[in-house]
């Protein structure tokens, strides 16, 4: 637990346990229990505070504290809330800035150990489990329909090295066709890394390339903080941003990234 040391006037403490003393014993009971309600909720970001940063609004934080989904419209690497906590987390933070993206989104939730103490386990296996991608039901809000994020996703190799495993895939996506997909998954202790990232360039339609080689990655990352799984996920694509259709495109990224990382998150 990160605690957070705070100065206070003595003369105020002191001024306040005489005020208190001097209430009835059911407005002490009323405040005591007020000030333990705010303790407490602060206390369930405090222990968070180091893996994020001044990027995250209070909103956001009351988000991420309820145990909600947080989706952020990050747009660029600078507005990235990820603190370089770790060696995966460092490893996020530079490959996104490498990318230089024009459309990203951050997808985040936080997790209790102690209702949730297989979760990265579970998680583990969501993630290998490539094949099953394609059951993945994504919303479309510009045609307001539904279908599939991904029409099918198919394992072709699975490489093992000392310090991560990769995966290359083959990927079929809407507007895009079939494209090749290389997944890279870490594991260490209470810690665990995705990065997929698109192995060739993606066509419109097969008419002409909108999406360089290497340009479009989706991350997923497990961390232990205190008594909380910090659950990461972000998305990002290096694309031009095109007169009158930005928004557009922005829209449609975000839900995708929003549908894939939900959808891992709701496997455990």
């Amino acid at each position: 637990m990160i605690i957070k040391y705070i100065k206070i006037d003595k003369n105020f403490i002191e001024t306040l346990s005489h005020k208190i003393y001097t209430l009835k014993m059911n407005e002490k009971k009323f405040i005591i229990m007020i000030f333990i309600i705010g303790f407490f909720s602060f206390s369930v970001f405090s222990s968070s505070g180091k893996i994020f940063n001044q990027k995250l609004t209070d909103y956001e934080k009351n988000v991420l504290n309820s145990g909600d989904l947080l989706i952020r419209k990050t747009n660029y690497s600078r507005n990235i809330c990820l603190e370089p906590v770790s060696p995966a987390a460092e490893k996020i933070c530079t490959e996104y800035k490498k990318l230089k993206p024009k459309y990203l989104a951050e997808v985040i939730q936080i997790r209790k150990i102690s209702d949730n103490p297989d979760l990265p386990q579970k998680l583990l296996e969501t993630l290998y489990n490539i094949n099953n991608y394609s059951n993945i039901v994504y919303y479309s809000e510009y045609n307001d329909s539904y279908g599939k994020l991904y029409n099918s996703a198919e394992i072709k190799e699975t490489i093992h090295y000392s310090d991560r495993d990769e995966i290359n895939a083959v990927i079929n996506m809407d507007p895009f066709g079939d494209f090749s997909e290389n997944i890279k998954i870490w594991t260490a202790q209470n810690e665990i890394l995705y990065i997929a990232n698109n192995s060739q360039k993606l066509k419109y339609h097969d008419f002409f390339t909108v999406i360089g080689k290497e340009k479009f990655k989706i991350s997923v990352l497990l961390l232990k903080d205190d008594e909380n799984w910090i659950l990461y996920g972000i998305g990002g694509i290096n694309a031009p941003l095109l007169p009158f259709v930005t928004d557009r495109i922005r829209l449609s990224f975000n839900n995708r990234i929003k549908t894939f990382c939900n959808y891992i998150y709701k496997q455990f």
